[in-house]
């Protein structure tokens, strides 16, 4: 029956013990052996807003494989308008700010995301009067994602968010967010015998 072949599975796989203080306390790190450019992951995420003027926000981030299934990373903000007329130089600093954030593999590509940003903005409805104002706020953010490879050093991902913050105004109108990352595999290539 199922108990006896699952018996006779363990039986096989410690052997070789005699003694149980020899058996391992927790399931080993699958990223132990790894070199740093395989946990450590550089990449970007893109999410449009409207408001008086349609912004584009790229934010970059690095992130770093704590085990096969968490990693963590700190990232910034920049926020820029889209329109045509408006783009400009003056207005490239419509946002900036700080992130730090937690992600976990679920299954087949999909991730549970967490995140929390420190915001310096100037608000929409407030820049026509007072151009040199700038808010500060703090924003959380969790939600869920999904990857896919898009080509052998580059992933894809597509994430939904909803957020909250506190002291200030909110910088996202929406309470949902939907960006669009990229990630960048800074594994080496592989020498092929060949070429050596």
């Amino acid at each position: 029956n199922e108990a006896m072949k699952k018996v006779d599975k363990y039986k096989r796989k410690f052997s070789q013990v005699h003694d149980m203080r020899n058996l391992p306390k927790r399931a080993p790190n699958p990223m132990k052996d790894l070199s740093w450019r395989e946990r450590v992951v550089p990449g970007f995420t893109l999410q449009t807003l409207s408001g008086n003027a349609t912004w584009l926000e790229f934010d970059p981030q690095v992130y770093y494989k704590l085990n096969g299934n968490l990693s963590a990373g700190i990232g910034g903000m920049y926020r820029f308008s889209m329109n045509p007329d408006k783009l400009t130089f003056d207005d490239f600093g419509s946002m900036w700010g700080a992130k730090i954030f937690a992600q976990y593999h679920v299954i087949k590509g999909f991730f549970v995301r967490g995140e929390g940003q420190y915001v310096c903005w100037k608000p929409w409805d407030l820049k026509l009067t007072d151009p040199n104002y700038v808010d500060h706020t703090f924003v959380a953010a969790a939600g869920i994602g999904k990857s896919y490879q898009i080509a052998k050093k580059l992933k894809g991902n597509i994430q939904t968010l909803y957020h909250f913050h506190w002291e200030g105004m909110d910088p996202y109108k929406p309470k949902v967010m939907i960006r669009i990352g990229f990630d960048f595999s800074l594994k080496k290539r592989e020498e092929k015998h060949w070429e050596k």
